[in-house]
């Protein structure tokens, strides 16, 4: 990613000119994202099941990205910056003592009424979206996407997975979370973070001509024959 970046700013200075909207929010994404990734990679060498919670961040990035990067104008950008704004208004309208003279909530009013300018209709079908409805406006590999990754991605977040957590009838409590699951959810989730920010990288450089394209096809293809290697135990130790 540093590469990416020092390569992007080098075009950026020779080019002399000021990104675009769409541009920012890609580029914004993209960072966004691969943060996200680094924090999913030490979660999951420590084997902590929350890697599943940096995970969700990153496919639900990863779908803005493609939603956004799909349309060659600036209209989803715009509409994705009201969204975040209409958030933040939508929190400081909730905590009034950390805005108590309104100026912020103001500001970001401001902020929403200039980048829905001119989209009010699209504004009004998109503000509070949904996520799956998203992926089903950019591909069917988005679904595919949402539907593998996502779902799953979100059960830490909620409540389906605490009776992992509940202790036996008799017994010791273990504060601890079970270790199998612990440790197949987190190499779940280095598997397809590795996918993601692959496919990331890999439309960072075409969409700026960067010049990784081979490299980043190369990475990946390594990774999936790894992925297509067997599940072998060895004999004796009962470890994979």
């Amino acid at each position: 990613m540093d590469q990416i970046a020092a390569e992007g700013s080098r075009i950026r200075r020779a080019d002399g000119q000021d990104l675009d909207i769409r541009d920012r929010v890609l580029i914004g994404l993209s960072i966004k994202g691969w943060n996200c990734f680094e924090c999913l990679v030490r979660d999951a060498a420590a084997l902590r099941s929350e890697a599943f919670h940096h995970l969700k961040t990153l496919a639900e990035t990863h779908i803005y990205f493609q939603w956004v990067g799909v349309i060659a104008d600036d209209k989803r950008a715009k509409l994705l910056l009201a969204e975040v704004c209409r958030c933040k208004i939508g929190l400081y309208d909730a905590n009034l003592e950390t805005d108590p003279d309104g100026k912020d909530r103001e500001n970001l009013r401001g902020s929403l009424q200039a980048w829905t300018a001119g989209l009010e209709d699209e504004w009004k079908s998109f503000k509070n979206p949904n996520l799956r409805d998203l992926a089903e406006h950019t591909n069917a590999d988005m679904v595919g996407w949402y539907n593998r990754i996502y779902k799953p991605a979100c059960e830490p977040a909620h409540i389906s997975d605490f009776p992992e957590y509940m202790p036996p009838p008799t017994g010791p409590i273990n504060i601890a979370p079970p270790p199998g699951i612990s440790t197949l959810r987190a190499l779940i989730a280095f598997d397809c973070g590795l996918q993601i920010i692959c496919d990331l990288l890999k439309n960072l450089s075409n969409v700026y001509e960067l010049g990784f394209d081979e490299t980043i096809t190369q990475l990946k293809a390594t990774l999936d024959a790894v992925r297509a290697i067997p599940v072998s135990v060895q004999p004796g130790d009962g470890q994979l």
